[in-house]
């Protein structure tokens, strides 16, 4: 599970870790169950800590607190907290796509190792933040595609409240946030791409591969370019009818510039596929 060490705590207010408060707390009849369970089998599972804060099991506390018992804790041992609680919710909630989408677009960005806001010292005095849950690494964990997070981070940042409570209640995402992007201003724009350059470079930089993959695309879709150039460059289907028909030397001509330009199609296939396979 990735939690180990029980420990006592105190059965006063506990802060709950950011990641968990991405999910939504249980309310109501449901509520009421889980503290009648408490109250007559106790606490079957334990309540898990990150910093002193519960990153799984806030209902468990509630009920805890609310039938009277006193709550049984461990600690948090592993290495991603980000997927121990993804884990821990998404199949035990009815979460519908837009609402995974929404929580996504929300856990990118904050930190994936500790408290959002707490920081370790090292040994030299400099302070070190936990690395920060990427938007690719919270789709994947949220089960939803990165197109759909990007939408939902949209509404999130530059959509109303009514907006995001429409995108929660089933609304199309992409709709939505295509009518937010289009009512930008231009200096809303200049942002939004100074924005995505800087998060570009920053991915460049810690990804090498990405850069020497980014530079192959690029030498082969200006081979491709050229190669389209001298294509588009050949008589149409029905003058070659007619050249066929007539002039032998011009039919010549062009069956040899068909010939090379269906040589030129076949060998880059085979390079593109053998380029691709050393990948």
């Amino acid at each position: 599970m990735g939690a180990a060490n029980v420990v006592a705590f105190p059965t006063g207010d506990i802060s709950f870790h950011p990641l968990a408060d991405l999910f939504p707390l249980i309310e109501g009849q449901q509520f009421e169950d889980l503290v009648g369970s408490i109250r007559e089998n106790g606490q079957l599972d334990a309540i898990i800590l990150l910093d002193g804060t519960i990153l799984d099991g806030r209902n468990r506390f509630r009920a805890c607190k609310a039938a009277g018992v006193q709550p049984r804790f461990e600690v948090f041992s592993g290495e991603n907290p980000a997927k121990f609680v993804a884990a821990k919710n998404v199949h035990r909630r009815n979460l519908t796509t837009n609402e995974r989408a929404l929580i996504a677009a929300k856990m990118a960005g904050l930190a994936n190792g500790s408290n959002q806001h707490a920081k370790r010292e090292k040994s030299e005095g400099d302070v070190e933040t936990s690395p920060c849950v990427s938007l690719s690494q919270a789709a994947e964990l949220m089960g939803v595609a990165r197109d759909t997070v990007v939408s939902a981070k949209t509404i999130i940042d530059h959509g109303s409240e009514i907006d995001i409570a429409s995108a929660r209640k089933g609304a199309g995402l992409r709709p939505m946030a295509d009518k937010i992007r289009a009512s930008f201003t231009p200096e809303q724009r200049a942002a939004r791409e100074r924005e995505q350059a800087e998060r570009n470079a920053s991915s460049n930089r810690a990804n090498p591969d990405r850069i020497r993959t980014q530079q192959m695309h690029a030498e082969v879709w200006e081979q491709l370019r050229i190669a389209m150039e001298a294509l588009t460059a050949l008589p149409l289907p029905s003058d070659v009818v007619g050249i066929v028909k007539g002039n032998a030397a011009r039919r010549r001509a062009t069956e040899n510039k068909c010939a090379a330009a269906a040589k030129w199609l076949s060998d880059f296939a085979q390079q593109w596929e053998a380029r691709d396979g050393q990948r």
